[in-house]
């Protein structure tokens, strides 16, 4: 609200979320290869430098290494995490209904938030995304992408999408 201070859909362009959010798939991804799960998906955490055109992610203090036995399930859950409380952000102006709020946020109050989040388009979000930006964002929160690199992949489509219509 500050960067936008309440015009988010005006002053930050969906290909621009869309860069960002690859970016951080990309991040996402070499954590999990690495067995770190990162979890606190808040938009706080992520830092735009414009000069750069890069993500920096920042504070990883509820982030933990995982076991072998469940990380693949584990690292979607990470995943279904950055996409309701981070990706919606994004994309929408707003986390994905339901999803753990922002604040001072538990271990356990992410690890007990739900497994999937049914989708709700506003008018704005309409005007704003695209359906196939929508699909993919829906399917997002309700969990259908497993791994970074799966989700990253349908972002960058998006993305090109979007730059070839520019």
């Amino acid at each position: 609200a500050g960067y936008t201070r309440g015009e988010f859909h005006r002053t930050y362009p969906v290909s621009d979320a869309l860069q960002a959010a690859i970016q951080i798939c990309n991040i996402l991804q070499q954590a999990h290869a690495k067995n770190i799960i990162y979890l606190d998906h808040k938009i706080l955490h992520y830092y735009w430098n414009q000069p750069r055109q890069q993500v920096f992610v920042l504070d990883w203090n509820i982030g933990r290494t995982v076991a072998n036995g469940n990380s693949q399930e584990v690292f979607a859950f990470d995943i279904l995490q950055f996409s309701a409380r981070a990706l919606h952000h994004l994309l929408t102006g707003r986390q994905a209904p339901g999803s753990v709020k922002v604040g001072p946020n538990k271990p356990e109050d992410i690890q007990n938030a739900p497994e999937k989040y049914e989708p709700v388009w506003t008018y704005d979000d309409q005007k704003r995304l695209t359906p196939d930006e929508m699909d993919v964002l829906g399917k997002a929160i309700q969990g259908h992408y497993q791994t970074a690199e799966e989700l990253s992949d349908q972002l960058q489509s998006l993305y090109n999408q979007r730059q070839s219509l520019a």
